[in-house]
């Protein structure tokens, strides 16, 4: 690396990364803010999300989600979060979003294996497999999930039956459900015979 790329870097690094993680940290804590007063004015005042949001020039959506940060049901951290579990974590108990963000959730893993992962790390497909509606799903459940995963997968990518039989060494094999007619089993017969 040359001398000024690196005093770049340096720069950027030092001065400019700690101030904005800085004022992050604030525009976070203004929204937690904002959310308590949200629920100020609605429980004390009587006032709806729909007069907020009118007032302020806001989407009511913008102000329910903000009441809900402000009565503690959401991490505020989430409202900007772009991984994919984001979407579904606001769903969970607060105390569950705040240990799925920071410490991680366990995966069951195909070989049977768990590893802890933070939420920030999960892919889509894991994350519905960690991830029940409103609940983070023990390892049993994710090992339901994965099996019933799977056996939905067998079944999609299962081969067309052209026979509803074969016939190999003198037995007949039957290829799942199947009608066979009376010319079907004399069919079968004069095969097993020849």
């Amino acid at each position: 690396m040359n001398k000024t790329l690196t005093t770049k870097l340096g720069y950027v690094q030092n001065s400019i990364i700690p101030q904005l993680k800085a004022l992050i940290n604030d525009g976070l804590e203004s929204w937690a803010k904002a959310g308590q007063l949200i629920t100020e004015a609605i429980d004390k005042h009587d006032s709806s999300i729909t007069e907020i949001a009118e007032i302020a020039g806001l989407p009511p959506k913008v102000i329910a989600t903000l009441e809900k940060v402000g009565r503690g049901q959401i991490l505020p951290s989430l409202l900007i979060a772009t991984y994919p579990a984001a979407s579904a974590l606001p769903r969970l108990p607060y105390s569950e979003q705040k240990k799925a963000v920071e410490d991680g959730v366990e995966l069951l893993l195909d070989n049977g294996d768990t590893l802890l992962v933070r939420a920030e790390n999960l892919q889509p497909e894991q994350v519905n497999q960690c991830i029940n509606g409103g609940s983070i799903r023990t390892i049993a459940a994710q090992k339901a999930w994965m099996e019933e995963r799977n056996s939905k997968n067998a079944l999609r990518n299962a081969k067309p039956v052209n026979s509803p039989y074969n016939v190999k060494g003198g037995k007949v094999y039957i290829n799942g459900a199947c009608e066979l007619t009376r010319k079907d089993l004399m069919r079968m017969l004069n095969e097993i015979e020849s």
